[in-house]
């Protein structure tokens, strides 16, 4: 086993998680010493997860190479891509691997990933998985497996957790793919349509013509009625002068006067019923806005003319 033990004091100063990173990085390198390979796997880990130094996390893969009967291969596989991917990004000479250790961790990971699956998990972005050894991984992620069946599960938001099965051969790969729950649309409620409202009809503008018209066809009316009940007592007081022998001059002169006042009425209410006709007829109500008469709310009438005169029918 060959490890990344050149790290100064210089290389871990400046925080307290550098100073933390530094003291599991010992911790590591007095369990490999003492062949505790799973210890000192650990302790490079935890360096590594405070100050990400591409050694730290080259010591841990092989340190976990070196367990007995190759049971944590898929860890190493997993320590030594992580170490090749930081040592990338590492642009400080003292902080990255040097040639032959970043060759040996090519070999090593080309060698160990013809004998285990290489896993990736890409969407949804986010969310966590959880297989085998690993717990709530964010996705994206990539990790090596054994050969075999693994029931992997996601957690893509609250409340709402995937389970799958995984069929993991050697030097191939698999992928986990779950697409996030549709959001559910929600219906707007239906639209009702307003209710037709009967329009309410427009108050009729008081004709003042149109009621004269009809008082004076209503006084017309009470001329008539006087004029009937004089004529009925006319013919009363003349069957009395007749019944005298037509000797009585005070029931003859009585007689001539009610009939008199009784043709004084009938020529007043004809005078009437004439006058309010024309007022009715002509009033703004009947006439509307046109020049023919028109019947209003709750009255009706008809004019005929004929050779010998005209006649009038109206209901009021």
């Amino acid at each position: 086993m060959v490890l990344a033990l050149v790290l100064t004091a210089m290389s871990w100063m400046g925080s307290a998680r550098a100073d933390s990173a530094q003291e599991w990085f010992a911790k590591g390198k007095e369990a490999s010493e003492r062949g505790d390979y799973q210890a000192a796997a650990r302790a490079f880990d935890e360096a590594y997860a405070l100050e990400a130094f591409p050694i730290a996390k080259y010591n841990a893969a092989e340190n976990w190479f070196e367990v007995p009967g190759g049971k944590e291969a898929a860890r190493a596989a997993d320590a030594y891509r992580v170490a090749i991917e930081a040592d990338e990004r590492v642009s400080e000479g003292r902080l990255k691997l040097d040639s032959t250790l970043r060759a040996r961790a090519l070999d090593r990971l080309a060698r160990l990933s013809q004998s285990l699956c290489l896993v990736e998990a890409t969407t949804p972005v986010g969310a966590k998985i959880s297989v085998d050894r690993l717990v709530d991984v964010p996705i994206p992620t990539r990790f090596y497996l054994a050969p075999g069946t693994y029931s992997v599960s996601g957690t893509l938001e609250p409340g709402d957790v995937r389970t799958a099965k995984i069929v993991c051969k050697a030097n191939a790969s698999a992928s986990v793919v779950w697409p996030r729950a549709e959001a559910k649309v929600v219906a707007p409620p239906p639209v009702v349509p307003p209710r037709d409202v009967p329009k309410q009809p427009e108050p009729q503008p008081f004709d003042a013509q149109l009621a004269g018209g009809i008082a004076t066809m209503v006084l017309g009316g009470a001329f008539a009625g006087a004029a009937i009940g004089l004529g009925v007592h006319t013919l009363e007081v003349r069957d009395e002068f007749v019944a005298t022998g037509n000797a009585d001059a005070d029931l003859r002169d009585e007689a001539v006067s009610f009939r008199s006042a009784t043709t004084a009425m009938w020529i007043l209410s004809g005078v009437a019923h004439a006058t309010g006709l024309v007022v009715i007829i002509s009033s703004p109500t009947v006439l509307g806005s046109g020049d023919e008469p028109k019947a209003s709310a709750g009255m009706s009438w008809s004019l005929h003319a004929s050779p010998g005169g005209f006649s009038f029918d109206g209901r009021f």
